[in-house]
């Protein structure tokens, strides 16, 4: 099971950068949550966070990056980035124990949960959806603060893990391109 997730892992890292540096910002933010409250199960969630983005596979870099930047999608760009938890579905239904961490992945991008899933599944995709939707709000230039905030107002997510959100460390999103002589290029190697 180890090694199938390695492998997978590693495939989206060099399939899908912009994907796995995400899916490791939702991990981080899964797994604190998860230990703050004590959540039962932790490796699961562990698990569908770090591969919660495994479908993005079969979705190309520059419709990530548009949606990313909140830029209009047209139908079929908004089709093949809502079937990425599908997709994922389908990748990691075929790995021995991990059925439920395949059910989170393939839900987490719907509230409500249906009345088949266990609570790990529920408790796991809910999970998903609101380190998802955090990361999203504070890529697109939101601080932590009011993107909390601004979840709150939905009503979509369970406080508890939005509460536990406010403690976290959060990355900045920084695109920085910097143009260097080759000169100094060449400095920084000595």
């Amino acid at each position: 099971m180890r090694g199938s997730i390695g492998v997978m892992s590693e495939i989206l890292s060099l399939a899908n950068p912009v994907a796995f540096s995400r899916s490791e910002r939702i991990r981080r933010y899964v797994l604190h949550i998860a230990r703050l409250l004590n959540l039962d199960g932790q490796w699961q969630y562990e698990l569908a966070a770090m591969l919660s983005q495994i479908g993005c596979v079969a979705v190309p870099q520059e419709v990530l990056r548009k949606y990313y930047d909140a830029q209009p999608l047209n139908p079929q760009e908004q089709e093949i980035l809502s079937s990425q938890g599908r997709v994922g579905h389908k990748l990691l239904a075929q790995i021995p124990r991990l059925e439920e961490v395949a059910e989170m992945v393939a839900s987490q991008s719907s509230p409500g949960h249906p009345a088949s899933h266990s609570a790990a599944v529920s408790t796991g995709s809910s999970l998903l959806r609101v380190a998802k939707d955090f990361d999203e709000l504070v890529m697109r230039g939101s601080n932590p603060e009011a993107a909390l905030e601004n979840m709150s107002r939905r009503g979509l997510y369970p406080a508890k893990f939005l509460e536990a959100l406010k403690q976290v460390e959060v990355e900045r999103a920084t695109d920085e391109v910097r143009l260097l002589p080759l000169s100094a290029a060449k400095a920084d190697r000595k």
